[in-house]
């Protein structure tokens, strides 16, 4: 569009001036700062020859250069603009103008960044009064300037004045902080409390509460951004918590839950088991035992320790736990289900298959009452107390829970689910079956889990070849070995076409094939 003005209508039309313009403003939202300088210096000229230097669109070009040359760290350079375009914005835009007061607030980072502080001051103090006026007294941009006054005057060794506002800081820092963090500015809460925290420190002091204060804010806008960073600082911030406010107080215990949160979020099971250590005692001397937060450390600690397989502590921390949520949360609540689950897994972990098979039971009722018969969950349970009952050899039990298992996966699970069959466990039973001179009920399971393979995944799927030459096993260790024979023979260019004529499961059908017909 700009080059066809350029061509049709000339470089000073006052439509190929706009339109110029507006590709700048496009570039600068996108923080192309070199372009933005660039483009500004070859634009300015001609909208001071053709708009007038006192154009509104020729000072907004000219801001928008500062706001540029700003964010390339060029701060000779907006000083000596800031001071040459302020006395034409003041007069055609006014003292009050937001742009004019933006083009101050950049004057003033370029002077503190070449350590002017005395200039800072001495226009901080004069201006401020008309930035309160404009944006109010508890907006970002005065709190803004007021810091960058507390910077001059700390650069300045004039300390009394500087800890002074610094203190009368903190209730406008608070009430912006939430504001902005009821909004999910994150960014710019994070912004804020880089800038307030150093000066803080160096004028209030590390242990002082509201530097202390400012550190937990700066935390909770971090998170869940920057985990690895409010890990970092929650490891510096706690210890002084402790020493300055006490180990059971608010802000130290909202201090362990965001390091908590951050360990959790990078998958670091082992110092979430330190951390939650740490933190249990502590919340049940505030809170209590039976409290929420007391509960959810627990939850958390009992997942982290199943993470680590720890299973003989999973099984001890998950006997205590499970009375309390029951009491407190039901013994539907989803969180008691979890808990009764991870149980169950680490008995059947640590093969204690008829403890198991009890917890199993428990929990299925409630699964099904609380989930729904066909959810995933309930299916997975299913499939445990299948495999607990087979372990025990309580055969007729188990073969009546994994037909249970079959019908829900022939109702419940889609080609997308990727583990298929072989999370749920039938494989192993039909071969244990096997194993145990069942064959007549294994052949049965495995014709129907491998007529379901075929349907659901194809008759080519490397699964449901690799079932069928499960059939063909099962076929020849019962005698069968003409059906068997056949199977084998109608595998084998299946197998060849789907996994390679060299392929192990290849090799392994015709070593099946071979010894069978010796």
């Amino acid at each position: 569009m700009l080059t066809i003005y350029q061509r049709t209508l000339g470089v000073e039309d006052r439509k190929t001036l706009v339109c110029e313009y507006l590709l700048i403003r496009a570039l600068a939202a996108q923080s192309k700062n070199a372009e933005v300088e660039e483009l500004c210096r070859s634009l300015l000229p001609l909208q001071i020859k053709v708009l007038g230097a006192e154009g509104k669109q020729t000072l907004y070009c000219q801001t928008t250069l500062i706001g540029a040359l700003s964010a390339q760290n060029k701060h000779a350079e907006v000083e000596e603009l800031c001071h040459s375009v302020l006395p034409l914005q003041i007069k055609m835009l006014g003292a009050e103008s937001k742009d004019t007061m933006f083009c101050q607030d950049l004057l003033f980072k370029a002077l503190l960044a070449q350590n002017k502080n005395a200039e800072v001051e001495e226009q901080c103090r004069s201006l401020l009064p008309l930035q309160i006026k404009v944006f109010g007294a508890e907006s970002k941009e005065a709190l803004y300037w007021q810091l960058h006054l507390l910077q001059a005057l700390d650069a300045q060794h004039k300390n009394a004045e500087a800890v002074e506002l610094c203190r009368s800081l903190l209730p406008l820092q608070n009430t912006l902080i939430q504001s902005l963090s009821a909004q999910s500015k994150h960014a710019e809460v994070e912004a804020l409390c880089r800038r307030l925290i150093p000066l803080q420190k160096k004028l209030l002091g590390a242990e002082n509460k509201d530097t202390l204060h400012s550190q937990l804010q700066l935390v909770q806008a971090l998170y869940p951004r920057k985990n690895a960073e409010v890990e970092e600082l929650c490891r510096s911030l706690i210890p002084l918590q402790i020493k300055v406010l006490g180990a059971e107080s608010e802000e130290t215990l909202a201090g362990h839950l965001h390091l908590l949160a951050a360990l959790i979020a990078q998958d670091k099971e082992a110092e979430v088991e330190a951390q939650c250590r740490i933190m249990i005692p502590l919340q049940i001397k505030v809170s209590g035992a039976e409290s929420k937060d007391a509960l959810n450390l627990q939850s958390l600690l009992l997942r982290a320790l199943e993470a680590q397989d720890k299973d003989a502590e999973v099984v001890e921390l998950g006997r205590s736990l499970l009375p309390l949520q029951e009491k407190v949360r039901g013994a539907e609540n989803k969180d008691t289900l979890e808990t009764r689950s991870r149980l169950a897994h680490a008995l059947s972990e640590q093969e204690k298959w008829a403890e198991a098979e009890a917890e199993y039971r428990s929990l299925l009722p409630l699964q099904i009452k609380a989930l729904g018969a066909e959810n995933k969950r309930v299916l997975d349970t299913r499939r445990h107390l299948a495999r607990s009952l087979s372990k025990q050899k309580k055969w007729a039990e188990a073969e009546a829970e994994y037909r249970q298992v079959l019908q829900l996966c022939e109702r419940v699970l889609k080609p997308e689910d990727s583990r298929m069959f072989s999370l749920y466990g039938l494989d192993e039973f039909i071969r244990v079956l096997s194993k145990n001179d069942k064959l007549e009920l294994a052949e049965e399971l495995c014709r129907r889990v491998t007529a379901f393979y075929s349907k659901l995944l194809g008759p080519e799927n490397e699964t449901t070849l690799g079932q069928r030459g499960a059939l063909a096993d099962i076929l020849s260790d019962a005698k069968k070995f003409t059906e068997a024979e056949a199977e084998y023979r109608e595998l084998l260019p299946l197998f060849d076409k789907v996994c390679g004529a060299e392929s192990p499961r290849t090799m392994s059908q015709r070593w099946s094939l071979t010894h069978m017909l010796l």
